[in-house]
């Protein structure tokens, strides 16, 4: 035990206020402030767009999950279950990850850092020896487009699929749960990982962002950029635009060959109807999708979650929202629970100030031979009115029903015995 925490629990037995603790604990958090380890957001990405001016989130962060209420996931054979990840190495690496089709597509980049190598030899060793190491942002950003483009996307889909990138997220998983959970991020964080992505060549720093995929580096969490794609607006306009000259076309060449402006028209007019159909019918889907998989939406309605309690019936049929919503209500019954041992040593506390302050137990914190919670809940704490001989286990009813005798318009109580909580 250190010298700050037996200072607070002494001040503490001694009767001080509540106040008083926690601003000697918020001084100490920040004369010793916890490490990225334990914090709950990630580091945010350097700037790569000098041009658009920046502008703050109006969200900081958002709930943790706990992947342990969610159901246990098919494991791969490269998967490293229950190992926790390496933090030392001069050597980091990322993943990529796209979800289409209900399938999950994974690749990696590995970056380094010259400066974590120990030495100009070992840095040259290492760059020798593992092919495709990335050294600058540049290279970073040429790598992700590359394999993006030509692994995850595909050459028949750029030239046919209707969908195209939207945006590109960060996902975190552990050691204990490959899958990956949306991580809250700024839209402008976001519009700035794209640009970077879209130009990297116009990129002003060397090595921020490999500094920055260091820094997401821990021993029981990673993270992963996440490719979401969309309806692409232009792709649909242009295939609206062929449609159309297709049906011009088509009314043209068989009023030519069948002498039959009419008939020719019509059959016309039916192939772009159908086909106007079938776009309203993809433009319905695409906003649906979008409104469903938006994840800086879910990320601001969990935020809304955390501090709303309104939002409860929102997490019925959402195994995510559900574990936030199992998360929270957990807290709030130990937050429950501690603040009635806290009273229950209050009370102690005060029966015993005649008799001096009351030294802690060094190892648990708690009053020496001080009864467990399972013995306060059976005392009886009975009424001190006179001619009331009711009792009662806990201590503020008994104190309302006292209180209930000052103030009523009777100065006499029935007679009464047996315990009870009115």
């Amino acid at each position: 035990m250190n010298i700050d925490e037996s200072d607070e629990r002494r001040h503490w037995s001694q009767g001080h206020g509540i106040e008083d603790r926690h601003k000697r604990r918020a001084e100490r958090i920040q004369r010793h402030p916890p490490a990225f380890v334990d914090s709950s957001m990630p580091p945010f990405p350097p700037e790569a767009n000098f041009d658009v001016p920046v502008s703050f989130p109006l969200d900081a962060g958002g709930p943790g999950v706990d992947l342990s209420s969610m159901p246990p996931r098919l494991t791969r054979d490269e998967d490293r279950f229950g190992i926790p990840f390496d933090v030392w190495k001069p050597t980091c690496s990322i993943n990529l990850i796209c979800h289409r089709n209900g399938a999950l597509q994974k690749h990696q980049v590995q970056v380094i850092d010259k400066s974590r190598c120990g030495g100009q030899d070992r840095f040259e060793s290492l760059i020798a020896s593992s092919n495709g190491l990335i050294q600058t942002d540049e290279q970073l950003f040429e790598r992700i487009k590359n394999i993006y483009e030509r692994k995850m996307y595909g050459t028949w889909r750029s030239m046919f699929s209707f969908k195209t990138l939207r945006e590109i997220r960060l996902a975190s998983f552990s050691p204990y749960d490959y899958r990956p959970v949306p991580v809250f991020l700024p839209e402008y964080v976001k519009q700035d990982m794209l640009f970077a992505y879209r130009h990297p060549e116009k990129l002003h720093s060397d090595g921020q962002w490999i500094q920055w995929v260091f820094n997401l580096r821990q021993p029981h969490r990673r993270f992963a950029l996440e490719f979401v794609e969309g309806w692409s607006a232009l792709r649909i306009l242009i295939a609206v635009s062929i449609l159309l000259a297709l049906s011009t076309a088509i009314g043209i060449a068989l009023t030519v060959v069948m002498d039959d402006a009419q008939t020719a028209f019509t059959i016309a007019s039916f192939v772009i109807c159908a086909g106007s159909l079938l776009l309203a019918a993809l433009a319905i889907v695409s906003s649906i999708e979008v409104s469903n998989n938006d994840g800086s939406g879910q990320s601001r309605l969990l935020h809304n979650m955390n501090i709303n309690h309104n939002h409860h019936n929102l997490a019925d049929g959402y195994p995510l929202y559900a574990a936030v919503r199992d998360a929270k209500e957990a807290q709030e019954r130990d937050f429950r629970n501690r603040a009635q041992d806290y009273q229950m040593q209050q009370m102690l506390l005060e029966q015993q100030n005649k008799r001096g302050p009351v030294e802690l137990d060094q190892n648990t914190g708690n009053i020496p031979n001080a009864p467990s919670l399972a013995e306060k809940s059976k005392r009886v704490h009975s009424c001190g009115f006179p001619g009331c001989k009711k009792s009662f286990t806990r201590r503020e009813h008994c104190r309302r029903h006292e209180l209930g005798h000052k103030t009523g318009p009777t100065t006499e109580c029935p007679d009464g015995t047996g315990q009870e909580d009115r």
